[in-house]
């Protein structure tokens, strides 16, 4: 369900509203504000999908509050309406990139053709997502089953696969049981578990129900930093579903040819956690490399490294807090 702020300074105009929502059938997860700023702070917990606000309004106006939710949430739909039909209103509208500007007293079947224009545009990119998101699981899926890269450039075309060139390192993670359609069931969710862990953005891509590949897209994450950032995973996992798991580490990954070999080398550390019966590996020369490294720089590591000690002291004293 689309969630949609509605932002007026005159309760009868937002009880409309949603009057005519009802009327035409649209079902919204809705939230209200009655100025600006009201609006701009409640959207820090309501994503909202639309944006419907009024122009006049004190402390923020309508054009202000769109400014500023444009540069901060630049993919909400913003819709104004107003009594006042001012070209430069409208103009401004524009330069906002607003789906549309409604006037007051408000046309029935112009705000039904407008919402459904905005519902419309939220459909079409839901759908692109999703076949994005197939695409992409079936391209990794067959380059980790040992498809040449050669091979998917021809099946689907280089422009298809350019988000294989984002990937910079990826950590594989292992259960020894079943977990992923079991114990974890919403991927979505688990993704948002981990992802205060995870500098920048990142996929994930659930292989087996026992085995998952987290794709880094971060450019500045050296080997310890990896390091640390997979023993935060493990603390995280560990402590919020009770199951056991190893990950290992990929060295970093230059070329999207490279994505294959680098999941084989993560399997191929993975196994021998038998032997070292450790519960992270690493490539065997990054850990040389670290063992002769006697201090760690940089502005990325030092919050990185505090955030996992952090974590460890919360877990070991039995109190768990996400940062």
């Amino acid at each position: 369900m689309f969630r949609l702020m509605i932002a007026d300074d005159e309760d009868a105009e937002r009880m409309g509203i949603k009057f005519l929502l009802n009327k035409f059938g649209y079902r919204f997860t809705i939230r209200e504000a009655s100025d600006g700023m009201e609006a701009l702070r409640g959207l820090e917990d309501f994503p909202a999908d639309i944006l419907l606000t009024d122009v006049k309004m004190p402390f923020l106006d309508g054009i202000g509050l769109a400014a500023k939710v444009r540069e901060k949430y630049p993919e909400i739909q913003i819709i104004f309406f107003s009594g006042y039909d001012d070209f430069e209103y409208v103009k401004q509208a524009l330069s906002l990139q607003a789906v549309d500007y409604i006037l007051k007293p408000v046309d029935p079947a112009e705000f039904q053709r407008v919402i459904g224009r905005a519902v419309k545009l939220l459909q079409e990119k839901e759908t692109t997502v999703q076949n994005t998101g197939v695409l992409k699981s079936y391209v990794i899926t067959r380059l980790l089953n040992q498809v040449s890269y050669e091979k998917l450039v021809q099946e689907n075309g280089e422009g298809q696969l350019l988000f294989l060139k984002e990937y910079t390192r990826l950590i594989l993670i292992e259960f020894e049981e079943d977990v992923f359609g079991n114990v974890i069931s919403d991927i979505k969710a688990f993704c948002s578990l981990v992802k205060g862990a995870i500098p920048g953005s990142f996929d994930f891509l659930d292989l087996t129900p026992s085995q998952g590949v987290f794709f880094l897209k971060a450019e500045n994450l050296e080997e310890k930093h990896v390091q640390e950032l997979a023993r935060c995973i493990h603390l995280i996992v560990g402590k919020e579903y009770q199951k056991k798991c190893y990950l290992a580490v990929s060295a970093r990954i230059g070329e999207a040819e490279g994505i294959g070999n680098a999941y084989r080398q993560a399997e191929q550390n993975l196994e021998e956690r038998f032997f070292t019966r450790t519960a992270i590996s690493i490539p065997v020369g990054v850990w040389n490399r670290q063992k002769r490294r006697k201090s760690v720089t940089g502005s990325f590591c030092r919050p990185l490294k505090r955030m996992w000690l952090v974590m460890t002291a919360i877990v070991f004293a039995g109190t768990w807090r996400f940062f």
